[in-house]
């Protein structure tokens, strides 16, 4: 298990999306600037960047909840904020049903939480199929994946253009490896599946969660995925950012900043609001 480890303090936790690396957290300024106030903990998550993943069986968010947590003991780090992003916001709510006393609190960025009909899980079907799959992921798909990359990630960031930060270090051959396209397909393909089971304790998550999504999300839809897990939550804050895609931490890094010190226990001392206003249900330009 791949991570990096920055700073002193309470801690935050980065979960990232699917198909993704620490490289996507390290292109923004959450980790220097929580750094400066936090123990700051990033994973490349299992079967990602230069994590490994264990074979055999269903890999779930569930799963990968157990994961992380067994790495955040061995880490002593007790009830830290989870901020997870896309697919990485299944892993934090699983997190937070785990073992609700051992987390501070959630910050979800432009995550995925009810299932819906998603042509990318018909794509990715025959990638994570035995036999097929590893035929599939050793010829013919690193190479279409390098192709597809520019519009793929230009899709992503849009309707921001994509910085040039994040161009320079994510690297795209990495991510066109056979084994992280098995994770990718792996993830996109039980994505329904599993939203649909978590979706049912979400009413049961007294953590406190700020949400926080964009207005023109062109990978999941704000209104039927973050807007509605913010009406099923006993304890949460929403935030959608006019103008902005999915990938909200890339657009506006000092809000994601504002949600963590809100959630930071408050007996550390440590951690400084940018903003002492209500975020509510509230729309930000």
């Amino acid at each position: 298990m791949h991570f990096i480890d920055e700073g002193e303090g309470p801690c935050v936790v980065f979960l990232h999306g699917n198909g993704s690396m620490i490289e996507d957290f390290e292109a923004t300024t959450l980790i220097e600037t929580l750094a400066q106030t936090h123990r700051v903990i990033v994973f490349d998550r299992a079967g990602f960047g230069l994590s490994s993943r264990e074979a055999g069986g269903t890999w779930t968010p569930e799963r990968e909840a157990e994961h992380v947590s067994e790495m955040l003991e061995r880490l002593e780090i007790r009830n830290p904020v989870i901020v997870g992003h896309s697919w990485g916001t299944l892993v934090a709510l699983s997190l937070a049903l785990r073992d609700p006393t051992n987390v501070a609190g959630l910050v979800l960025l432009s995550g995925y939480y009810y299932p819906t009909t998603r042509l990318d899980v018909a794509l990715q079907t025959p990638a994570s199929l035995p036999v097929i799959g590893p035929l599939l992921r050793n010829t013919v798909l690193p190479l279409m994946s390098r192709l597809n990359a520019p519009l793929a990630i230009r899709h992503m960031f849009s309707p921001m253009a994509v910085p040039l930060l994040f161009s320079r270090l994510y690297s795209v051959p990495m991510a066109s490896r056979p084994s992280q396209l098995k994770s990718v397909a792996d993830d996109t393909t039980t994505m329904p599946a599993s939203a649909a089971r978590l979706s049912e304790h979400y009413a049961e998550i007294q953590t406190p969660v700020r949400i926080i999504a964009g207005a023109d999300d062109r990978i999941v839809t704000t209104s039927e995925q973050s807007a509605r897990l913010h009406t099923e939550l006993h304890n949460s804050k929403l935030q959608i950012l006019d103008g902005v895609g999915h990938m909200t931490h890339h657009a506006r890094p000092d809000l994601v900043v504002e949600a963590v010190n809100d959630l930071t226990p408050h007996d550390t001392g440590s951690a400084i609001h940018l903003k002492d206003v209500p975020v509510a249900d509230r729309r930000v330009s």
